[in-house]
């Protein structure tokens, strides 16, 4: 049986392994020209911190010794359903079974005079971390916009390279699918402290070339001038070619409790697959999906049962010397109790449970990692 993974991501990866594992010739195709690396470590390489190899997730023997092949620069450009074929710049090809693990695409916000020549970013690929690389020097002014997880990495990298680094969040607060309105204080005092700055509850109407630089309008009145601007406002699913090749998508590729899409022996993993109406987009999840996937793409093409996959929450987190964020679940958002674990004596510390009666739905944590694990475990 032969097996083709398209997008070599975490859930690409893992969707690829699984599947050889359980006995598949598998193909996995990749669009970029770089070994398969871990997406979340992206800022490191684009701020310097790291090289782009320190950010691999296996060596090319890794795929060789499994019989895994890799192809590199091999875009998909369509897919037939009913033949299992799939159509990349090598040609067409006949599969026993698919697994659409392609991800997302950055989120623009409707922001006036993005065109070529204005320094302007996203940070989703390999070739957009070297983009941003060239233009990173000590003294230089970065303004980024949107205060999730993403953006305050890149922030904390570029200020570890010596930059004048403003963060911009449309919404009243940091983090606000993670974490409530207290932790998300705790969150931003701690980075100013670090030396950001942040501006909340206002958003960038428009930007212009200014000289090398860049002007930036906002929402509230005030204009921001910087030496370039990157954008981490979100992600979404790529559907276009799944939508093209008639399989279902609403916010993701429909998919049922196996992961297999309308079509019969096509899965979907990963950032782009929609399961119970949730489109989850984590390494953690994508990884969980993608292994599952590919064992359901082999059982399928020989005959075999097939698992289910279980909807559950994965933890956010993220460590540097400056802060560390631990969240898993729903956030304090009025409706739901929230109860602080910490006496709230040391400033940049914040631990909570949030409960829905006497269920616990959700874990926040800034500046400490104190019993994270085990209050997970209990997250329902």
């Amino acid at each position: 049986m032969k097996i083709a993974v398209i997008g070599a991501g975490h859930a690409g990866v893992e969707a690829a392994a699984s599947a050889r594992q359980a006995g598949a010739e598998v193909v996995l195709f990749s669009s970029e020209s770089v070994l398969p690396y871990f997406r979340p470590r992206l800022p490191g390489v684009a701020f310097g911190q790291l090289e782009p190899g320190a950010i691999t997730m296996r060596p090319q023997e890794w795929y060789d010794a499994r019989g895994i092949e890799l192809r590199l620069e091999a875009a998909v450009t369509s897919i037939v359903p009913r033949e299992r074929c799939v159509v990349s710049r090598a040609g067409s090809e006949k599969f026993d079974a698919l697994v659409l693990a392609w991800g997302s695409v950055p989120r623009l916000p409707p922001v006036e005079g993005l065109v070529d020549g204005v320094p302007n970013f996203t940070l989703w690929s390999m070739d957009d971390a070297l983009r941003i690389r060239k233009f990173v020097a000590p003294g230089q002014r970065l303004v980024v916009v949107g205060g999730g997880i993403l953006g305050l990495e890149a922030a904390l990298r570029g200020r570890e390279a010596g930059m004048q680094v403003t963060v911009i969040e449309c919404l009243p607060q940091l983090m606000p699918m993670q974490f409530g309105e207290a932790a998300a204080g705790v969150i931003r005092a701690t980075l100013e402290q670090r030396g950001l700055r942040i501006l909340t509850g206002t958003r960038v109407l428009g930007v212009a070339g200014q000289g090398i630089g860049v002007a930036l309008q906002l929402a509230d009145g005030a204009t921001l001038e910087a030496d370039m601007v990157l954008f981490a406002t979100g992600a979404q699913p790529q559907v276009n070619l799944a939508r093209e090749a008639g399989i279902e998508t609403v916010r993701g590729i429909c998919v049922d409790a196996f992961l297999q899409t309308g079509c019969a022996g096509i899965f979907a993993s990963g950032d782009v697959a929609q399961v119970g109406g949730q489109v989850q987009c984590s390494a953690r999840s994508a990884a969980a999906q993608g292994k599952l996937a590919g064992a359901n793409a082999a059982a399928t093409a020989s005959g075999r049962t097939l698992q289910a996959h279980h909807l559950q929450p994965y933890p956010v987190f993220f460590k540097s010397p400056e802060i560390e964020l631990y969240a898993i679940g729903r956030p304090a958002d009025g409706t739901l109790a929230e109860e602080r674990l910490d006496n709230g004596q040391a400033p940049f510390r914040y631990r909570s449970v949030v409960r829905e009666g006497a269920r616990v739905v959700g874990v926040q944590m800034v500046g400490t990692r104190e019993d994270f694990d085990s209050l997970s475990a209990t997250v329902r």
